[in-house]
């Protein structure tokens, strides 16, 4: 069988992301999330032809876990109300806390979705549940200056200056958006004359995800919806949206990430089918996990099946994890990898050379005694230190057993005899 060996920067690219590409690579359909959604989540009025989506299970518990966050970590700073200044930015409000939403009749005990039918310029809607339709009503009413709603098909909407701002109560969920067009276009999804997100293959994955967790907030993107929906290459729009960024803060902020964006960069955004990031929050842990899934004939997924063969133990790591890997490489590049923390050792230890060459020595027995196949699994539990589970194929199995046995575990244990004596002495003192 010839031997695939993969670059360095593969490997990187394979333990820097958590990737699953299982999905993209299989012929096998994706379960549609449909199922798992209760008959009243707002995600079925959002239209299938989405570019992106920021989903709240449920607010008033994010809201709860961001505040005990912050009061946790600086109990003097109050809380920051976050999620309030998101929602108000998004639906044009000058509110300062989700009491002030909830005062006007949203109900943020229930999931909320905001979502981007346009990039260049932005064009954001949101739909949210309502407690107090009668109160909303009053509410748009006002802030469209009283203005006749226009029916659309079995429901009506309202506008502010005729084609702005536009409002609609679809039973008990409130509909925002910047564009009629896009207020009509949930109204056709209820309708069933247009296929909710649901359906959309560049989603599945993300909110089955979302279900089956138990995540308080996740952004996805359909990446190739929003590379189909620019004017020109993009390459071309990433420059000119580099050139037209603001003075913002939050401009001047991200210029300098968005400026270093390579070519080769740029290439690897153009292999995604979507991009996507969950959150969960427990006391003052914080858990994001970002998701990569690929088109089926990218390259990055070619040359993944390519080496599948070789890399028969990456489907034995655990599904959730924070970083899955595997690799191919020679006995040399494995212990280059494990004794690459000798440089970061005080000088001191360094010149001890009699004894680096006897640990070398050592390492490089160990590693010769395995195959050229590793998989490698990090993942985090209750503390900050990740937890790493290693698998190697063995072509010396005697070799590598007499080294766990009688150099591996001598070590381990002469750690633990130091420890013990440390501790003993600085007890008598």
């Amino acid at each position: 069988m010839r031997k695939q060996f993969l670059p360095l920067s593969f490997i990187i690219v394979l333990a820097f992301l958590t990737v699953c590409f299982g999905n993209a690579a299989s012929d096998q359909a994706v379960e549609t999330p449909s199922s798992m959604l209760s008959s009243d989540s707002v995600l079925h009025l959002i239209p299938e032809k989405t570019l992106g989506i920021i989903y709240c299970p449920n607010a008033i518990e994010l809201d709860n876990k961001i505040n005990t966050l912050f009061t946790d970590l600086s109990p003097q700073s109050g809380s920051p109300e976050i999620l309030a200044r998101m929602l108000a930015s998004a639906l044009g409000a000058n509110f300062e806390s989700l009491a002030d939403f909830e005062a006007i009749g949203l109900d943020l005990d229930r999931d909320f979705a905001i979502f981007f039918t346009g990039l260049k310029p932005l064009q954001l809607s949101a739909v949210i549940h309502l407690k107090d339709t009668e109160t909303v009503k009053q509410v748009i009413e006002t802030k469209t200056g009283g203005s006749t709603p226009t029916t659309y098909k079995n429901a009506a909407y309202w506008s502010e200056n005729g084609d702005g701002n536009s409002f609609a109560i679809l039973d008990d969920i409130l509909v925002f958006s910047q564009q009629r067009t896009d207020c009509e276009n949930v109204i056709d999804t209820r309708n069933g004359t247009i296929q909710a997100i649901t359906e959309n293959p560049a989603y599945q994955s993300f909110l089955t995800d979302t279900f089956e967790g138990t995540d308080q907030l996740g952004v996805c993107f359909d990446i190739e919806g929003v590379i189909a929906s620019l004017d020109g290459s993009l390459e071309e729009e990433w420059k000119s949206m580099i050139e037209n960024l603001d003075n913002s803060p939050v401009s001047l902020a991200i210029t300098p990430s968005l400026k270093n964006i390579s070519e080769e960069q740029i290439a690897f955004i153009k292999q995604l089918v979507s991009f996507s990031t969950r959150l969960q929050i427990a006391g003052t842990d914080v858990q994001i996990t970002p998701f990569l899934e690929f088109q089926k004939d990218s390259e990055f997924v070619n040359a993944v099946e390519e080496a599948s063969d070789a890399l028969t133990h990456l489907g034995e790591l655990p599904n959730r994890a924070a970083m899955n890997a595997a690799f191919q490489g020679s006995s040399k590049l494995q212990t280059a990898m494990s004794t690459s923390w000798l440089d970061f050792t005080p000088k001191r230890i360094r010149d001890k050379q009699e004894k680096r060459d006897r640990l070398l020595e050592q390492v490089t027995d160990f590693y010769e005694s395995l195959a050229d196949r590793w998989t490698v699994s990090a993942s985090f539990g209750d503390g900050t230190l990740a937890n790493f589970l290693f698998i190697y194929d063995l072509k010396d199995e005697q070799g590598a057993k007499t080294y766990m046995d009688e150099v591996f575990l001598e070590k381990l244990n002469g750690i633990s005899r130091f420890g013990l004596a440390k501790s003993l002495k600085l007890d008598k003192k």
